[in-house]
């Protein structure tokens, strides 16, 4: 969805309850890179993540609740949302989403009963796997955590992040089989994405750093944080550019997003300063700016980038959106 060639609509999440507006509709100008609010949905208890389909027009959100469920909603032009199914997630404090690439099956990771679940794009559950064991930190990693899950570019595997027990679970396309790729203990893999020479970059949330992997090999650990910062800090959310020049990784506690080169390995040149929290962030369509989602800050920051460097400039505008935590561009 585009208005006028220079506006993208963008959905944000947020960790409210049912009785708010939980995902809320934005123009927003890559003109000018500035937000206007369209209204939203309520009626969903903490809204924390969301998944739009832009073949199909639906938006699919988890409720991270105990016995969570996923809620779908058919988008029309005016952004009235039809809601079409609400759904047990088979599982506690879902709080991702993924679809398949020929949007078939939606991946489900619930966080808080160590769950991943398939579901058809039409809500029905067509695959469950229950995670069980201790980690590496007692407190954080008590037992398993689903955080995340991704399909390959070749789209022959299904990758799982189990943040609770440092692994990555990886299953063929007809979940026939799983291999367990083991991470260094204490790091808490949190989301992925693929580069375009085929590697897996993992966000570890404990130990504030980007975890590169070739198949089941560790290639680079890099941290996130500057060498000076020695407080409190968890890692979040993880985006490579659309040229797959750039990686970016947000920080909460330093409260920035590192800027990464990507050249054979990672190369850390730069921070972008946020507001409090910066759970998610988004690079919009054009790549001419960054979104944050500062959720202690009760903001969303807007950035200007540069596509020649990659960098990140300070913040050029500042909208008040009640605890955001998720960002999702509804395009197509």
């Amino acid at each position: 969805m585009c208005y006028d060639g220079c506006m993208a609509i963008l959905s944000v999440g947020s960790r409210v309850s049912k009785n708010e507006v939980g995902i809320s509709f934005f123009f927003f100008n890559e003109q000018i890179g500035s937000l206007v609010n369209l209204g939203g949905i309520s009626g969903i208890d903490r809204p924390t993540f969301q998944l739009f389909n832009p073949r199909k027009r639906v938006l699919y959100s988890v409720s991270e609740t105990i016995d969570g469920s996923v809620h779908a909603y058919k988008i029309d032009d005016e952004l009235h949302p039809d809601h079409l199914f609400s759904v047990p997630s088979s599982g506690d404090f879902p709080c991702h989403l993924s679809l398949s690439p020929f949007d078939e099956f939606i991946g489900v990771s619930n966080y808080g009963s160590g769950d991943f679940t398939l579901l058809s794009t039409q809500g029905e559950t067509v695959f469950t796997e229950r995670f069980e064991g201790v980690g590496f930190n007692p407190i954080r990693q008590e037992g398993s955590h689903i955080h995340s899950s991704l399909w390959s570019p070749d789209e022959s595997f299904l990758y799982v992040a189990d943040f609770g027990l440092d692994r990555i679970i990886r299953y063929p396309n007809d979940l026939s089989s799983k291999t367990i790729i083991d991470l260094p203990h204490g790091t808490g893999p949190r989301h992925m994405a693929f580069g375009r020479d085929g590697l897996l970059y993992v966000v570890a949330e404990l130990s504030s750093e980007v975890l590169i992997y070739r198949g089941e090999e560790l290639q680079q650990r890099i941290s996130t944080l500057p060498s000076t910062f020695v407080e409190d800090n968890t890692a979040s959310d993880l985006h490579l550019s659309k040229d797959g020049l750039y990686l970016y990784c947000s920080n909460r506690g330093h409260d920035s997003v590192a800027v990464f080169r990507v050249n054979q390995s990672l190369q850390r040149f730069e921070y972008c300063l946020t507001d409090k929290e910066p759970r998610s962030f988004a690079l919009s369509p054009d790549g001419l700016w960054m979104l944050v989602a500062n959720a202690s800050s009760n903001t969303i920051t807007i950035h200007r980038r540069n596509q020649v460097n990659g960098s990140v400039g300070e913040k050029t505008h500042r909208v008040a959106v009640k605890e955001p935590v998720c960002l999702t561009w509804m395009q197509g």
